[in-house]
């Protein structure tokens, strides 16, 4: 929710309660109100945000909204606001976005957030979609619908294990990165130590998915392992599940993932 305000004397200064820091400000400026008006008039505005991570490009969108149907496009790294909503009096509203993909395009997940009077009530992660929904909308609602993509993933018929990957004796199989590589550089989160820690890392939650996240991503590095996805597909997965807060979707995917069987010795 983003507060504007406005001035007399022909003047208008906009105040903005960002409801995510990542949002960014925006201002925008209310028409001027005329002597006899009030001297100052606070509107919450609900805003509807899209935002793109992914490989270099435009990528086209359908938002669906009360105001009708409409496509636009967004580069990577980049946002757009679809629709506000300013009225506090209109019925509660649906929003949904789209993502229309090109081919050898695909998404990998989508993380919704919504913020009700300006505090986040609820973060989702969707996989195996390129549309999401939010309903019961109104001027006190800011939503975030957060779309990670990269390339259709290749064939998929084995992975290997992190008991595998962790084996000193099976360093030889790791490409493109090192047991000692920090984990939070390649994977661009926020959890600490090394791949090879993360391997080592007990217990559930965030832990559980780290052990799986390494090994899906030296499995998928290597051309001699036939992987479900790509080594930006991983890393697109585990920044988008780290976003969410939602560990256990992508670790249950790597998981099954990297038990297809491992073809290396």
């Amino acid at each position: 929710m983003r507060w504007y305000g406005k001035l007399l004397g022909g003047a208008a200064a906009a105040f903005v309660l960002t409801a995510c820091a990542e949002d960014g400000a925006q201002t925008g400026a209310e028409d001027v109100l005329g002597p006899s008006a009030p001297a100052f008039n606070v509107v919450p505005t609900g805003y509807i945000d899209v935002y793109k991570f992914g490989p270099e490009g435009t990528y086209a969108f359908e938002a669906t909204t009360p105001a009708g149907t409409s496509t636009f496009s967004l580069a990577a790294g980049s946002r757009t606001t679809v629709w506000t909503m300013k009225d506090p009096t209109a019925p509660l509203a649906t929003v949904t976005v789209t993502e229309l993909l090109e081919p050898g395009m695909q998404v990998d997940s989508i993380v919704v957030v919504v913020y009700t009077d300006a505090v986040q009530t609820s973060k989702q992660l969707l996989v195996g979609t390129n549309t999401a929904t939010v309903t019961d909308l109104s001027n006190l609602t800011d939503v975030a619908f957060k779309f990670y993509n990269s390339m259709t993933p290749r064939g998929g018929t084995q992975g290997c294990t992190p008991g595998y990957w962790k084996q000193p004796h099976h360093f030889d199989s790791w490409v493109g990165y090192a047991p000692s590589d920090s984990f939070d550089a390649v994977f661009g989160v926020n959890y600490g130590g090394t791949l090879l820690g993360g391997l080592n890392a007990k217990g559930g939650g965030v832990h559980a998915l780290a052990r799986h996240a390494v090994a899906a991503l030296l499995s998928s590095s290597t051309n001699r392992v036939d992987y479900a996805a790509s080594p930006s597909q991983v890393i697109a997965a585990v920044q988008a599940a780290f976003a969410a807060g939602d560990f256990k979707t992508m670790k249950n995917q790597f998981e099954r993932w990297n038990e297809m069987g491992c073809p290396l010795n």
